[in-house]
């Protein structure tokens, strides 16, 4: 039988915490106090025993919305990855769903809870109560040598690298401060004002992000033209064996530089460097697959007390996105010609 425990986050027990192949960065403290100070939730570990015997860590966050107690591990809009679950090899994680969930409804009084975890698969849920949406990536696997990985993507791709490389824009690694997050910040505006939006979320939470992580767990991106101008930028993180694509932008009048496949390829051999082997691009779209990644996905599973609450969270993000372009077409007319890369 299982048994959970709270336990206080200063009272962790770090080296165990930590001690997963798997463990990702969205379980790490470090992240945990981004989202804690980005959504005003309250970061919850729950330690996990059979028998007495170590299991592993569920990790998650709660918070209250319209007098609703959620517990997200993680929740949408939080800019995070997959969370879940960090257990030893020879455990089943879906056997865990429920008794967590159960633990989590009795000692939180919450009446939602989501779980997006990476290594959860979706024939795992078959023939079970759970109700699910599937969330799509892609990844790439890095752990090749530069001629191996080169082979690996579409001529097109190794072609604007090269081009990068003969154009003379340079690229560099730059601090993570609040100069580097109103430049990308700037950018990011006008290129969803372009598209008739505005951007997700503010300046504040970049800066959240540079000051929660550590230079370790963190690249920043900057590509300068000739003259010295930065026209891109991107900001990548990661931890043990995989980094992510967090976003990134570029102004479309120096695309002829190709800074935007210039800074993947980068990232890329900047992390392999460091240990990494897989590259999470975060979300599947059409300009990524000139590298030609594998398609991954994996559940995000929801449980609720009340049934109805699935059907208000759908209406309440086609509300939230309703409510961005309305705010963007407000804007339209200051939209200058540039674009994103995210």
């Amino acid at each position: 039988m299982y048994s959970f425990e709270v336990i206080d986050i200063d009272d962790v027990n770090i080296e165990e915490y930590y001690g997963f192949e798997n463990k990702v960065l969205f379980t790490t403290m470090e992240w945990l106090d981004f989202i804690k100070i980005n959504q005003k939730a309250k970061p919850v570990i729950i330690r996990i025993t059979k028998n007495s015997n170590f299991v592993g860590y569920f990790t998650g966050l709660l918070f209250s919305r319209f007098g609703i107690r959620i517990f997200g591990s993680p929740f949408d809009g939080w800019t995070t990855g997959y969370m879940g679950f960090d257990v030893l090899d020879g455990y089943d994680k879906v056997d865990l769903i429920e008794p967590v969930s159960k633990f989590l409804f009795r000692n939180f009084k919450c009446l939602y809870i989501q779980i997006v975890d990476r290594f959860i698969e979706q024939n795992q849920l078959k023939n079970t109560k759970y109700h699910y949406t599937i969330s799509k990536s892609i990844e790439l696997n890095i752990d090749k040598t530069d001629e191996e990985l080169l082979k690996v993507f579409k001529d097109t791709c190794g072609r604007l690298i090269r081009q990068f490389e003969r154009r003379g824009a340079i690229i560099e690694i730059a601090e993570a401060d609040e100069e580097f997050a109103i430049e990308y910040y700037e950018q990011l505006e006008e290129v969803f004002a372009k598209q008739n939006l505005v951007p997700t979320y503010r300046v504040s939470k970049v800066l959240d992000l540079f000051n929660s992580l550590n230079n370790n767990q963190l690249l920043c991106l900057r590509v300068r033209n000739p003259e010295g101008k930065g026209i891109a930028t991107s900001i990548f993180v990661g931890l043990n064996q995989r980094f992510y694509f967090w976003g990134g932008a570029s102004f479309r009048e120096f695309q002829s530089y190709r800074p935007n496949e210039y800074m993947i390829w980068y990232a890329i051999k900047y992390f392999r460097e460091k240990g990494y082997k897989y590259f999470d691009m975060y979300g599947e779209r059409d300009y990524k697959n000139k590298f030609c990644p594998d398609k991954i996905s994996y559940p995000c599973i929801m449980i609720s007390r009340l049934p109805i609450l699935f059907t208000l969270k759908d209406l309440a993000k086609k509300l939230y996105w309703f409510l961005l372009k309305i705010k963007g077409l407000g804007k339209k007319k200051k939209i200058p010609n540039i674009t994103i890369f995210k």
